[in-house]
């Protein structure tokens, strides 16, 4: 049963990968080229358990929800990284508040580094293995 609060989540999470799309980040032809125009959010839960994979993807839709009016109006990756790594403290806030919000006092830092990914597949695009810039919560 959906919630008013996964709603705005699930909205959020459609309109950020809107935004990406409409920034050309995913072309038809030459993904490969999508490399150096992607900034990727890595949420590292604790463990595999379901409730740690629960919780790294409620923090994820949280820092999604408060990046998407941040960088709503960014040009490339590059002003995207720079708005992420300004708002460093704010990020890894959001990300513990949703963590205590769900009875978990973990502590969270943020950084933003290149990292491999295998490829990864969704239902109108695929981002190529490779090394992408990310922001990665841990």
């Amino acid at each position: 049963m959906d919630t008013p609060k996964m709603k705005i989540i699930n909205s959020l999470t459609v309109i950020m990968l809107c935004l990406l799309l409409l920034f050309c980040v995913l072309p038809i032809h030459g993904e490969r080229e999508i490399y150096d125009r992607v900034l990727r959010l890595h949420v590292i839960a604790n463990s595999d358990s379901d409730l740690d994979q629960r919780l790294k993807l409620r923090v994820r839709d949280a820092v999604l929800e408060y990046c998407a009016p941040l960088l709503g109006n960014t040009e490339n990756r590059e002003q995207a990284a720079e708005l992420i790594k300004a708002n460093k403290s704010e990020i890894e806030n959001v990300a513990k508040e949703t963590l205590a919000e769900n009875s978990c006092n973990m502590n969270v830092t943020m950084e933003v580094c290149q990292e491999r990914y295998p490829t990864k597949n969704y239902e109108s695009f695929c981002f190529p293995e490779g090394s992408y810039l990310s922001v990665k919560l841990m």
